[in-house]
């Protein structure tokens, strides 16, 4: 406390002058006619009344007035912490908060307050102190950055639009979030344009002179935290992973939480009991036996840590794994080396978390097929009814199917098709010349797309003029012919390509694009089957004539249709394909029509292990932004004290007049 503010206050001694004055403060004795008196010699005497507070509501009020003329006094004097937008040019200005809500702002401080409530409580400081014409936009860092509030002179919407804003298990995307808000303020006519970041710069460093990042001792203190990244069933084996921040320090343990007996899940339960981690900086993966056919249960981390929403993982059936069924004939689309296909080999290599369920023959019972996220067929020598129904069936489901067209592709029986990827127009041309893939016609594929440069060997399969209904050209060859085609069916899609996987007959297996082509393939069933588990905050979309219903963690998710915001008004949107998009961790219950698909949404672990960021000079400087403020409470303190003087005024009327009807009453 500086000198002024101590002399200021010095004012409230004076509260006890009231006190001393009505001590001071003496009644006469009263006399009263002895008659024997008048038998003794008259003598003087003067005696005193004790002194007495003959009106203490009177007193009281008095010497709450000087407390207030005090603080009436020191108040232009005192600083506090309270963040407030500097206006070094006296006009208005135009403020975009970055508003952080990734899930490392769910970290508590010893009070129990979390980094995200400490950053809202700074964001209303904010907005209390603009004023008319200043313009406000909101920005969010988790991962995908989002505008949250166009830039608007409204302060009752903006304030509105904070309340509302809820916290998540993003990752985060400062990086982003600031182009946004330099964006969404570049156009606007307020001369001071002022970006303010509410964040723990997690993994970043912030060193920007147009930027500021108050709260720096709040948001940025580093936290004893380890969280559960996932836990995933692999045939008879439980893999648990799990992280921990640099700060973290207490050994920890496993418990698991289940209905049934734990001899019933894992196959030595007192181990996991047993067992304590200690807690070094980095990703850990633990394993376990696991009984076939257990139910679900849940893991929990102990002890809890600075934040308890990551020490809970739920491990269920259906959340396990991706299953791909891949049907080739083992001489055609094997190595000479033997082993698996270069098929299966390809989708280990880009996908190990895959299950790969090799087929001689296509399943023809749709239950067969019920447990798969994608098919891949090779060279599929026509398929008869029961396959084509079954097939079919399963991909309106939701499945997606990759068939590799071939010289056997061409050859039909009476009774077979090439559908669902083809009509029966489709043939093999031989051509021993070489031929390339237009690379333009693949942007999809990146930089990948390149190598389909000289590819086949004996020839192609030619797709123009046999498309089914609803298909589109994907890739097309230099010479515009069709490479690849794509259909939706149902809620399912087919890709079909105009060459097989088989060595001898080109160089698609043996180049890049062909493990961009199966990871896009694989990617597009985790998106429409699951059980695959994504990070939070990547969008999950459904064809626009699918019914979906979700069901997660914090009750029914949002299905939005592409391109159409309910938020922003829109009624009648254009079809288009539904996103929905997790913000919280945990198993999701996705319901396509007349199927029930489980899907996980997962933590982003450098969420656990980076840690705060920090910020330059420039952003913890007093820089034209957020900063502590004087506390102007002289209003207030003004119309306190205009209704003390008033309430003084009527006690000393109501006391004068108490006074006088007791000397009336005496008199009478």
């Amino acid at each position: 406390m500086s000198f002024l503010v101590a002399a200021a206050l010095a004012v409230g001694v004076f509260v006890l002058a009231p006190l001393v004055a009505h001590f001071l403060r003496r009644g006469r004795t009263p006399e009263r006619l002895f008659p024997p008196a008048a038998l003794v010699s008259r003598l003087e005497a003067h005696s005193k009344e004790r002194s007495r507070l003959e009106d203490r509501s009177l007193m009281s009020l008095r010497m709450v007035m000087v407390v207030v003329l005090a603080l009436l006094g020191a108040t232009p004097l005192v600083q506090c912490s309270r963040l407030s937008v500097d206006r070094p040019h006296g006009a208005s200005v135009a403020l975009a908060l970055v508003m952080d809500d990734s899930h490392s702002m769910r970290a508590r401080d010893p009070s129990g307050e979390s980094r995200w409530e400490r950053a809202r409580q700074g964001a209303r400081q904010l907005l209390r102190s603009v004023r008319d014409g200043d313009s406000v936009a909101i920005v969010l860092a988790g991962k995908p950055a989002r505008l949250a509030l166009s830039a608007t002179t409204d302060l009752g919407a903006a304030r509105a639009a904070l309340e509302e804003l809820r916290q998540t298990d993003r990752g985060s995307d400062l990086e982003s979030a600031l182009v946004l808000a330099r964006s969404a303020l570049e156009n606007l006519e307020q001369p001071d344009k002022k970006l303010i970041v509410l964040s723990d710069l997690a993994g970043s460093t912030l060193d920007d002179p147009t930027v500021v990042a108050p709260l720096d001792d709040e948001l940025r203190r580093p936290v004893d935290d380890c969280g559960l990244i996932g836990a995933r069933r692999q045939a008879e084996r439980l893999s648990v992973t799990f992280a921990c921040s640099a700060a973290a320090s207490v050994p920890r343990g496993l418990r698991l939480v289940a209905a049934t007996p734990p001899e019933s899940i894992l196959t030595d339960p007192g181990g996991m009991e047993r067992a304590t981690y200690e807690p070094r900086p980095g990703i850990q993966t633990l394993s376990f036996g696991l009984v076939p056919g257990a139910g679900e249960f849940a893991l929990t981390l102990t002890p809890g840590d600075a934040i308890v929403e990551n020490d809970r993982v739920t491990v269920s059936q259906a959340s396990a794994q991706l299953d791909v069924a891949v049907v080739a004939d083992e001489n055609n689309a094997g190595v000479i080396t033997g082993g698996p296909t270069v098929i299966e080999q390809a989708i280990r290599a880009v996908r190990p978390e895959v299950i790969v369920r090799p087929f001689g023959m296509l399943p023809d019972d749709p239950r067969e097929l019920a447990k798969f996220a994608a098919l891949i067929s090779d060279d599929p020598p026509g398929l008869g009814p029961e396959s084509r129904s079954a097939l079919s069936e399963w991909i309106e489901r939701g499945g997606v199917a990759l068939g590799m067209l071939g010289p056997a592709s061409s050859g039909l029986q009476l009774s077979s098709t090439l559908e669902p990827f083809a009509e029966r127009g489709a043939r093999w041309e031989p051509n021993p010349t070489p031929l390339d893939i237009d690379p333009s016609s693949l942007p999809w594929l990146g930089q990948e797309a390149f190598s389909l440069r000289l590819l086949t060997r004996t020839g192609r399969m030619r797709l123009d003029g046999a498309g089914l209904p609803g298909s589109t050209t994907a890739a097309t060859w230099q010479d515009g012919v069709p490479f690849l085609l794509r259909r939706t069916l149902g809620a399912g899609l087919v890709v079909t390509a105009g060459l097989p996987a088989a060595v001898e007959h080109s160089d698609l297996a043996l180049r890049p694009a062909f493990l961009a082509l199966l990871d896009s393939v694989i990617g597009e069933a985790e998106q429409r089957r699951g059980p695959g588990a994504g990070l939070v905050g990547e969008s999950w979309t459904f064809p626009a004539s699918s019914k979906v219903t979700i069901t997660g963690p914090d009750g029914p998710l949002a299905v939005q249709t592409e391109g159409c915001d309910p938020a922003a008004g829109a009624t009648d949107c254009a079809p288009g394909q539904q996103v929905a998009t997790p913000e919280l961790v945990g198993p999701y219950s996705v319901t396509n029509g007349d199927s029930v698909q489980a899907r996980v949404a997962r933590l982003d672990e450098h969420e656990i292990t980076d840690p705060p960021g920090s910020a330059g000079v420039a952003g913890q400087g007093r820089l034209d932004g957020a900063e502590s403020g004087a506390v102007d409470a002289s209003p207030e303190l003004a119309l306190a004290l205009l209704g003390l003087f008033a309430g003084e005024l009527a006690l000393r009327v109501g006391s004068e007049a108490r006074r006088r009807r007791r000397a009336a009453r005496a008199l009478g």
